[in-house]
């Protein structure tokens, strides 16, 4: 960017000084003119240097003009990337803020998710066998809906088999890396929060 700002003045400072070198030459040629017109010298001798400066005038008018045409070009060129550039800024910025956005909605969501079963697990703490009693409840009605076999259930949740099928009998007591595990699947699918899942028995969807 700054290479093209560079070259943009110095071919504006060449168009400035072509165009001073055609003022002179006009000058120089009305000054011709004058003297013709009050000098004892032939009309040909006088026409033809007035005939040389029109022709010098005529070409720095023409390199004049294509200078003032490769500018404009070059300020065109140059629009047009500061343009693109700020474009994919903005672009990029945009793209960058929606990705940090949704990963702090993320971990914000994960956050609440596991205070909310930290904070059930120990409001059930003085009466773990009513817990333990409705979760298995619910996990059974979920995997029997869902799922041929506890195998099936156990490689589709990616939960140890055997650990699943004491959950669903009710042998082990509920932990938070089981909940952690199930709680979102069971949730989603009877429509419950995670502390309803644990303090009520569902029923199966019809």
């Amino acid at each position: 960017m700054k290479i093209l700002d560079n070259l943009a003045i110095k071919i504006a400072d060449k168009v400035n000084a072509h165009n001073d070198e055609v003022m002179l030459l006009t000058q120089e040629n009305d000054t011709l003119k004058q003297k013709l017109a009050a000098s004892e010298l032939t009309v040909s001798d006088y026409q033809k240097k007035i005939n040389a400066s029109d022709k010098k005038v005529d070409s720095f008018r023409g390199e004049l003009e294509f200078k003032v045409k490769q500018l404009k070009n070059l300020n065109s060129e140059l629009d047009r990337i500061k343009n693109n550039y700020d474009e994919l800024s903005k672009k990029k910025t945009s793209k960058e803020s929606k990705k940090q956005i949704t990963k702090l909605k993320q971990v914000n969501a994960n956050q609440l998710r596991f205070i909310e079963i930290l904070q059930t697990i120990a409001s059930a703490k003085s009466d773990k066998t009513q817990l333990k009693d409705v979760f298995s409840h619910n996990l059974s009605i979920y995997l029997d809906n869902n799922f041929s076999s506890v195998k099936q259930a156990s490689d589709k949740l990616g939960i140890n088999r055997t650990t699943l099928s004491e959950l669903k009998t009710g042998k082990i007591a509920l932990s938070y890396d089981n909940l952690d595990i199930l709680d979102s699947k069971l949730c989603e699918y009877f429509e419950c929060s995670v502390y309803e899942l644990v303090t009520e028995k569902m029923e199966g969807k019809k």
